[in-house]
């Protein structure tokens, strides 16, 4: 009898071990934002599991946009970047921006500027030391954008904020800083935009 039950038992430890495989799947948690872009050919990546984000109005422009910051492992307060979405409308709703998916939006504000476009966006990225952001003199129509590519609806609601809206896209985009610029390339982003009603 003692043969049998240590047979059995090597039998269930054998078949557990070989029944085991290693877990190659990739972490896509559903409330991973990020933003990922090649800075004049230098990889950024920005990643939270936090959301961050901001909306404001001001006369008939409505703002809603999505912020990261760095993770706190680095200790930067300063660095951060901003995907900002300008409506010349009261309101940002989720129906609103999904109509935006697969259009290019445009920079449409500079010092130099006026906007008269009904939509278009802005791109702000401190990276510690300077601030960068979108020109429309430095971003023609036909080739710098930024597109939405998936608009869906979160299940957080932020005290103050209201319904948040995941926002996914890419951008094309020239940054300007204090007179120098740079190219913000190859960018991808998931964030997470307040609905302003």
């Amino acid at each position: 009898m003692k043969n049998q039950l240590f047979i059995l038992f090597i039998t269930v430890i054998s078949i557990g071990l070989f029944s085991c495989k290693k877990d190659t799947t990739t972490n896509n948690t559903p409330n991973d934002y990020y933003i990922t872009f090649d800075f004049d050919g230098t990889p950024v990546e920005y990643r939270s599991t936090t959301y961050q984000c901001q909306k404001s109005q001001s006369g008939s422009i409505t703002v809603s946009g999505g912020i990261l910051k760095p993770n706190m492992s680095n200790f930067s307060l300063t660095e951060s970047i901003y995907v900002n979405l300008h409506m010349d409308e009261d309101s940002v709703t989720y129906n609103e921006m999904h109509n935006l998916i697969g259009q290019n939006l445009e920079v449409c504000y500079s010092s130099s500027t006026v906007c008269n476009m009904p939509v278009h966006i802005g791109l702000t990225y401190d990276d510690g030391t300077t601030d960068w952001g979108t020109d429309k003199n430095n971003n023609p129509a036909a080739t710098k954008y930024l597109k939405i590519t998936s608009v869906e609806r979160s299940s957080i609601t932020a005290i103050g904020l209201g319904s948040l809206v995941v926002v996914e896209g890419e951008f094309n985009l020239v940054l300007d800083g204090g007179g120098t610029t740079k190219n913000a390339s190859n960018g991808k982003f998931r964030l997470l935009f307040p609905e302003y009603k």
